[in-house]
């Protein structure tokens, strides 16, 4: 019996992170506290994500037992950091046929300013990411669930999820809108899964304001209006909202149910790829047929794993390093 395919298509970067006591105020330099070098974009770290999370990795380093097929689209330049990036891709069991070498690009990089709190800025250039362009191959064969994000040109997104949709039979997808920019109304009928933020969900949302978290009701009842708005504009499996410390709100449009998984409690060290582990520990829960609530349930348990350590990539744990749910 063969595995379900991810087909991830999206960002490729080097991260460049800064650890700083605070993040200096216009005009003023201060001593930061440590610089490292990470694989990153939002892309890679989702595909990486998909990849671990459905993988054992042996003490000698030998992946086993998988229970998914991971592919990655995207482009990097012809640089030192494009070549170590796919070689780091191939390394975790990707399939990287599909992540092009443009020539005469850099590839894209992010520069991340981390705070004690674990909290981030990040400021990308797009490099090589901003020439992915969409194209039908990349759907043969058909993969179980195509995952995007908005690191790439949006016409690209858009015109895959139109591919997507016209397959026969349709691809599922899933969409994380990050960083956030608003969608025509079309896209979302195309769109199986949709998972963002809540500051995403107010920029793509009619609601203006972010969601409320400080009390649970009315963070609920937020976050109920603006899957509501999604739901109304085409979402077809569901709506899921992650929420920080507070955890993840979760909609299966299908069921017409909804509940809020809480978050671990954890040392925060970096929140760099907490939601892009959310991300690929949900998409290869779906594809193994779990339902919603039980695949955001296993995404937060592993994004908990990820805010525990120092780096994109470097943080994104393997399958067995997710506690199992307290009984």
């Amino acid at each position: 019996m063969s595995l379900p395919t991810i087909l991830v298509v999206g960002s490729l970067n080097v991260d460049l992170v800064t650890n700083t006591p605070r993040v200096p105020d216009a005009g003023e330099t201060i001593q930061a506290e440590s610089f490292a070098t990470y694989f990153g974009g939002k892309g890679a770290n989702q595909t990486v994500a998909c990849a671990r999370l459905s993988r054992l990795k042996t003490e000698n380093g030998i992946i086993t037992a998988p229970s998914t097929y991971i592919r990655m689209a995207g482009c990097v330049g012809d640089d030192e950091f494009g070549a170590a990036l796919k070689n780091g891709l191939k390394s975790d069991g990707i399939d990287v046929d599909s992540v092009e070498i443009k020539h005469g690009v850099a590839t894209g990089v992010a520069v991340i300013l981390v705070e004690p709190s674990g909290e981030n800025r990040i400021l990308i250039t797009a490099g090589a990411n901003g020439l992915c362009q969409p194209s039908a191959s990349l759907l043969t064969p058909a993969p179980a669930l195509l995952v995007m994000q908005l690191e790439i040109p949006q016409n690209t997104v858009l015109e895959m999820l139109r591919l997507a949709a016209e397959s026969s039979p349709p691809v599922a997808t899933l969409l994380n809108p990050a960083p956030a920019s608003r969608l025509p109304d079309s896209a979302y009928q195309r769109i199986t899964h949709l998972i963002l933020n809540e500051t995403e969900a107010a920029i793509l949302g009619s609601g203006g304001a972010a969601v409320r978290t400080e009390v649970e009701t009315e963070m609920m009842e937020d976050c109920r209006r603006f899957t509501q708005e999604f739901v109304n504009k085409g979402i077809q499996g569901s709506v899921v909202i992650t929420l920080g410390a507070k955890g993840a709100f979760w909609h299966d449009v299908k069921a017409g149910h909804d509940g809020l998984v809480p978050s671990e409690k954890v040392q925060v060290v970096d929140t760099t790829a907490a939601g892009d582990t959310f991300i690929g520990a949900f998409a290869v829960k779906v594809v193994n047929g779990n339902p919603i609530s039980d695949s955001v349930a296993y995404a937060v348990r592993a994004s908990a794993v990820t805010v525990t350590k120092q780096g994109a990539q470097a943080s994104i744990p393997w399958r067995d390093e997710v506690p199992t749910p307290a009984s």
